[in-house]
């Protein structure tokens, strides 16, 4: 697996609908200058109307779009600790995986820097929403994209209520054309819940953890019925596609392969664990919906 693909993980590991808000002015006090260490983080200021205030991200910093026009201070494992001094933020937004920004920075009178958890669960993002709005002067607008959130799951869990479950294997990346340094979706995280949301069933034992590597052998005893594969660092060709969904045609016995349910999402926004959450649901229930309607009928 490469470097840039593990560096994407990682930022998954450790790091619905809501409109892009206008910058507004900032109240009295509020931080002026303030540096992303993590893509959700970036997405979520920019949500909460403090783009305008953003003045450095991290390289893997693409949503909303204006963010790519801020200087990237490099990324987890290599953050430019010498541009962040030189910015002169006032406000450091970080993640526990950031351990060199938040090991350089302890201690000192300034910049501020705020550690918010690792936003793993629905829950997680929705506190660190919260966190992210006191920190910059917009606690009205953090509780608007939160109510948000919680009518769109709401309006997902209403609407795929009773559907049948489909067994599911999500798969976040895999050693480059070999089925091998396999890393899964399991448990609990923000992409699980959502699956259960609308309507599937992580076939990952909930006794492995968050972003297990299953193997092979373990492949054959999950028995999925549907496998997504995530494509991450970029859009994969058609080629692609078929070249990664060709590899798992060495394990014919799986259902999700002999169904030919194996499905490359190519869409990197689904693995930014933040404010986005609502539209992940939806991608998801379209293709679990694609795969009830692919299934055989007694």
């Amino acid at each position: 697996m490469n470097r840039a693909l593990l560096a994407l993980l990682c930022l998954i590991v450790l790091v619905g609908g809501c409109s892009r808000p206008n910058a507004q002015p900032s109240p009295a006090g509020a931080p002026q200058r303030i540096i992303s260490c993590a893509p959700n983080l970036t997405e979520m200021l920019f949500a909460l109307g403090a783009g305008d205030r953003v003045i450095g991200v991290t390289r893997w910093c693409r949503y909303p779009p204006e963010a790519t026009s801020r200087p990237p201070l490099g990324d987890l494992y290599q953050p430019n600790l010498e541009a962040m001094v030189a910015a002169t933020p006032d406000l450091i937004v970080a993640v526990p995986g950031n351990t060199k920004v938040l090991e350089f920075f302890a201690g000192k009178a300034t910049p501020r820097v705020l550690e918010t958890n690792a936003c793993e669960t629905i829950a997680d993002i929705v506190v660190t929403l919260r966190q992210l709005g006191v920190a910059v002067g917009a606690t009205e607008r953090a509780e608007a994209l939160v109510r948000g959130i919680d009518r769109g799951l709401d309006s997902l869990r209403t609407a795929h209520a009773g559907a049948p479950p489909v067994a599911t294997l999500m798969i976040l990346g895999h050693t480059e054309g070999a089925l091998e340094q396999i890393y899964a979706v399991g448990h609990p995280t923000y992409l699980d819940e959502l699956l259960s949301i609308v309507g599937g069933r992580n076939v990952v034992p909930v006794e492995a953890g968050r972003y297990p590597i299953i193997t092979r052998e373990a492949l054959l005893t999950m028995n999925p019925d549907l496998i997504l594969e995530r494509h991450l660092g970029g859009v994969a060709t058609p080629d692609q596609k078929a070249a990664m969904i060709h590899l798992w045609d060495e394990l014919p016995t799986l259902p999700a392969v002999r169904a030919k349910r194996v499905v490359v999402m190519d869409d990197d926004h689904m693995t930014i664990n933040g404010i986005d959450v609502v539209n992940t649901g939806i991608k998801l229930a379209n293709v679990l919906s694609e795969a009830r309607a692919s299934a055989p009928t007694n």
